[in-house]
Order: structure tokens, then C-alpha cells, then sequence
């Protein structure tokens, strides 16, 4: 079994477990969160009709994103997460693009328990960077759906989980996320999560995403 098929197995068995021991179960916060990505992995490859090319490369990058509750159950969510790719000098399998990824949905907990569902749109804009032709430009609109959990331990540990779908044009296939939060006061904090987007689509097309985030958390 792969690492990431591993991982997503993880997030689903572990679920029940992070409910179970949750000391808050109605955790329905609003927070703001600034972020940097010490590792962003692509791999994209695309059939041609004469054979499957594949690249890939490593990057880091940026972003902000947004929780916001309305009341105990429902909430807003939204995200900017732009991530640079800089190719190395004779790699024949480098990117040499950058990813913008916007998002934006809602969802809501399930009442009295920590799981939760969400919807949102996804936009995937891909762009030609310092190396390349910046006139290039690739973008893809879509959808994601998930189902996960967030517990808090104590007044300052969040953990949570999440497993979905998402579609974006030509291109479909699981997704998942694991992270927590730790509270220094009421109203700021740190935060780190792995999230791995899997996409297919026709004729060997594929797109592979491995991001690692960590960044400030302020509660409001």
C-alpha cells in the first residue's frame, strides 16, 4: 500500500478515535490564518497522443485562509494558497509553473458531535513563471466535497481530519487533509496540515498535490 493510500486509511480509522476523546464537541470557532509552505510537491502528466509526458518539481510558497461560524453548527470557509515552483538547473522533469488555488464553500457540523460536511468551489490557475512564458495560463474550475472531524483536547490543542472529492473540469480523484492547532491565548495561535489531492483524468492525465503548511492562527 502506497504512503498515501496509507495516510487516508489513517485519517478514516482515526476519526471515531478523535471523537470519542474530545473534551469540546460543539468547537464551531472563527479564526484567520496567515500561512507559509515549506514543501509543495506537483506532479502533472499529460497525454499527447504520443506518449505520456510527466512533470514534476518541488516548491514552497504562501497563503491565507478563513473559518467562520454561524452559530454552533453551520460556517463559511475560504482560501488563496499560491505556490512557486522554481526548476533546477538540468532536470528535465521540472514544472517550471506556479499554482494559484482558490477556494471557497460552507458546510456544517453534524449537531452535538465533531464531524462535520462541506462544500466548495475550487479555481486552479496555472501560470507561467520568471522561466517561462508568462502569457501561459491553464485554469481549471471545479468542486470539492468532504467529510471530517475537529476536536479540541484541553483548552489549547485542536486536532482535525478530513476525506473528500473533488472535481475540477477533465479531472477528479480523492483528497485528503490531517492538521492541529495550538493556542497560545484566546486569540492567537499556530497551526500545521498535510493535505494530498490525487487527480485523473482521460488519456493519462493526471495532477498530484503534497503540501505542507504551518503559519499564525488568530481567533476572532
Amino acid at each position: 500500500m502506497s504512503f498515501k493510500k496509507t495516510l487516508i486509511a489513517a485519517v478514516i480509522v482515526a476519526t471515531p478515535a478523535l471523537a470519542s476523546a474530545a473534551s469540546d464537541i460543539s468547537f464551531n470557532p472563527s479564526y484567520f490564518d496567515l500561512y507559509y509552505l515549506p514543501s509543495a510537491k506537483i506532479k502533472a502528466s499529460t497525454d499527447f497522443g504520443l506518449g505520456t509526458v510527466t512533470a514534476k518539481d518541488e516548491g514552497d510558497g504562501y497563503g491565507v485562509k478563513t473559518h467562520i461560524g454561524l452559530g454552533q453548527n453551520f460556517f463559511l470557509a475560504g482560501e488563496y494558497q499560491a505556490n512557486d515552483y522554481s526548476p533546477e538547473q538540468n532536470d528535465n522533469e521540472e514544472f517550471e509553473r506556479d499554482l494559484n488555488i482558490y477556494r471557497f464553500g460552507a458546510g456544517m457540523f453534524i449537531p452535538e458531535t465533531p464531524f462535520f460536511v462541506e462544500g466548495e468551489y475550487i479555481g486552479i490557475d496555472i501560470g507561467g513563471n520568471d522561466s517561462t512564458n508568462a502569457d501561459e495560463d491553464e485554469d481549471r474550475n471545479g468542486y470539492g466535497v468532504h467529510a471530517g472531524v475537529s476536536s479540541t483536547f484541553g483548552e489549547r490543542v485542536t486536532l482535525n481530519a478530513k476525506v473528500g472529492y473533488v472535481d475540477v473540469d477533465d479531472l477528479d480523484g480523492f483528497e485528503y487533509l490531517v492538521g492541529g492547532a495550538f493556542n497560545f491565548t484566546q486569540h492567537l495561535g499556530v497551526f500545521a496540515d498535510y493535505r494530498g489531492s490525487d487527480l485523473k483524468g482521460s488519456n493519462d492525465n493526471k495532477l498530484e498535490l503534497n503540501e505542507f503548511r504551518t503559519g499564525v492562527r488568530f481567533a476572532f
